[in-house]
């Protein structure tokens, strides 16, 4: 491979230099390539295992496996940095990001793995992001597999102090900056405490302000031990602003535990500790908490879901939490199954919190007390009469679960099983399951409608437009499976939540390359079901019109279209995508510009 310099003319007055570096080809360390490079530059690691830490240092740069070029997600598995032989255990995470960087800062297509966290002391000692350590910062960790990474605070190393994040750390996130893990692998990851605390054993973000989205990841068999307090087998969100934005949305979270050995014990798959994230199609299944047998007053719940606060850690832990009082999950959509509890609420349990739960599926849940296998609501911190209430509607619920009309006169829940297909996809058997059609029949619930049958909802959700109950249902979920199209039509409706514009690829290429771009679906971000002015435009280096891709209305839709370079000489290009009206009723307005390299 050979080193590309790019020089490109963005639509300002300026000139920026942007490089592709090559590890090894280039450089023998990829810590020399970041040291090389300046914001905008792609660092490119060839495949092999790398025995090596990296520091971002406050670039806005990507660093990727071969994956990025071709979108060969072979390369992924194969290019690997491993911390097995770092010799020093106060720094032994793989990859440090803590010097102010924001979503820009990407880190996509490795794999990282036999990361040790790193040390460190506040009031007590600590030990945190086994394979990434992110601090006043944010960053987008994409189509990574994140595996067998190990946080362990020793008793020879402190006599108090806590574990946290064993795939990925994410502390202290300012209110303008933002964090963005998706479409990742996080499995075998473990944190333990001997001495006090233990959260997120495969992510955990902790004292968050500004925007953070966990989306389309599967994270699978990722452990938490503590001699204290365990929480968030698979994600922990523990200290969030109230004012923060936190999405927790279409993963896939199974067989993630939580262990505690004289404490407490929360949220098998997801814990949320002073936090109220959005929880939205997630299938989350097989997980569960434990704790000795012996201990009959342990304080352990939530085998899938755990939501909840303590007064006593309110002013000295967990500040960035302005007003626990008035905590308010959103948890829509999920499929939340087969999760065990060694106490209560195998399925999901909340303490002193509020929440909405709407067309879930909260089914085959396992806890010891007998009214509380699916769902457990208590109140600890605040008095019933002043707490925040949890609504449960249009859900089916396995059970005579007592908490359902506890507190509020509940809407549109059933009892029956939930048929599904298999328990690997979760797919709902099309003509048994009594959850197709059933959830909330609001018009902002719909499923996505099939492009081809418009009535029809889009596979995995079955039925009509009415929400599914559980993980397929509702406008949000990115479930299902599509299709590959030529040359330019609209690929379908199941789309991100805003104006999208990909990169092209392949890139380089020769002569051919695809661009595809994204108008909003009607459901997402409030947008109205109106077709958008579309432009997309190719310029030479210089600025100067290449062609006129596209300049016309069109509907909501995914759409993609082949660019031919034939006629055109070697070099740089940008393509500019501009979308949307201002005298519209969104106002919305989306423009953005890429570049692509044609060598031939």
């Amino acid at each position: 491979m050979k080193r590309i310099f790019i020089t490109i003319l963005f639509f300002v007055a300026s000139f920026v230099i942007a490089q592709i570096k090559y590890v090894p080809t280039d450089y023998v360390k990829i810590q020399d390539a970041i040291d090389d490079s300046k914001d905008g530059d792609v660092i490119i690691i060839e495949e092999g295992i790398y025995y090596q830490q990296i520091n971002f240092k406050g670039k806005a740069i990507t660093v990727a496996s071969e994956f990025f070029i071709d979108d060969d997600t072979s390369h992924i598995s194969k290019t690997i940095i491993d911390g097995s032989q770092i010799i020093s255990q106060d720094s032994a995470s793989l990859v440090y990001i803590n010097s102010g960087e924001d979503s820009t800062s990407v880190l996509t297509g490795l794999t990282l793995q036999n990361g040790k966290g790193t040390y460190g002391k506040w009031t007590y000692e600590n030990v945190y992001g086994g394979a990434i350590e992110i601090y006043q910062s944010g960053a987008t960790i994409s189509y990574n597999i994140i595996k067998e990474n190990k946080c362990d605070l020793d008793v020879e190393l402190a006599d108090w102090g806590g574990a946290w994040g064993g795939g990925i750390d994410c502390w202290e996130l300012p209110k303008h900056k933002s964090i963005i893990i998706h479409n990742n692998i996080f499995k075998n990851n473990m944190i333990k405490s001997h001495i006090a605390q233990a959260m997120g054993g495969g992510i955990l973000l902790m004292d968050i302000y500004g925007k953070a989205r966990i989306s389309s990841n599967k994270i699978i068999n990722n452990q938490v031990e503590s001699i204290k307090s365990g929480y968030g087998g698979g994600i922990c969100v523990a200290g969030a602003n109230n004012k923060a934005q936190i999405v927790i949305d279409n993963n896939y979270i199974a067989s993630n535990s939580t262990y505690s050995l004289l404490g407490s014990t929360k949220g098998g798959g997801i814990a949320c500790y002073f936090s109220d994230p959005i929880i939205r199609n997630n299938i989350i299944v097989y997980n569960q908490t434990k704790y000795p047998t012996t201990i009959a007053s342990f304080d352990a719940f939530g085998g899938g879901i755990a939501v909840f606060w303590y007064i006593d850690y309110w002013q000295s832990d967990f500040p960035v939490c302005e007003d626990p009082y008035n905590l308010v999950s959103v948890i829509e959509n999920n499929t939340i199954a087969y999760n065990n509890d060694k106490k209560a609420g195998g399925g999901v349990a909340f303490r002193s919190v509020g929440a909405r739960l709407k067309n879930n599926i909260i089914g085959c849940n396992f806890a010891n007390e007998q009214n509380n296998k699916q769902i457990k609501i208590e109140y600890k911190e605040v008095s019933e009469d002043k707490a925040r209430t949890v609504y449960v509607d249009y859900c089916n619920v396995e059970g005579d679960c007592e908490e359902l009309s506890k507190f509020h006169k509940a809407v549109g829940n059933i009892n029956i099983f939930p048929e599904f297909k298999d328990e690997e996809n979760w797919y709902l058997k099309k003509e048994l399951s009594p959850c197709i059609d059933n959830g909330d029949p609001n018009e902002k619930y719909k499923d996505l409608a099939n492009p081809q049958y418009i009535d029809q909802a889009y596979f995995p959700a079955l039925g009509s437009l009415r929400n599914d109950i559980g993980a397929f249902g509702g406008p949000y979920s990115k479930w299902a499976e599509m299709g590959k199209p030529t040359n330019i039509k609209n690929k379908s409706t199941l789309l991100m939540d805003n104006f999208y514009l990909s990169q092209n690829f392949p890139n380089p290429f020769n002569p051919s390359t695809i661009i595809k771009y994204q108008i909003p679906h009607p459901s997402a971000g409030g947008v109205k079901s109106e077709k958008a002015n579309v432009k997309l435009v190719v310029y030479d280096i210089l600025g100067r019109v290449v062609t006129t891709l596209v300049n016309e209305k069109q509907k909501p839709g995914s759409y993609e279209i082949d660019f031919d370079g034939s006629e055109l000489t070697s070099g740089i290009y940008l393509y500019r995508l501009r979308a949307g009206d201002p005298a519209s009723s969104t106002g919305q307005v989306f423009v953005e510009t890429k570049k692509m390299i044609l060598i031939k």
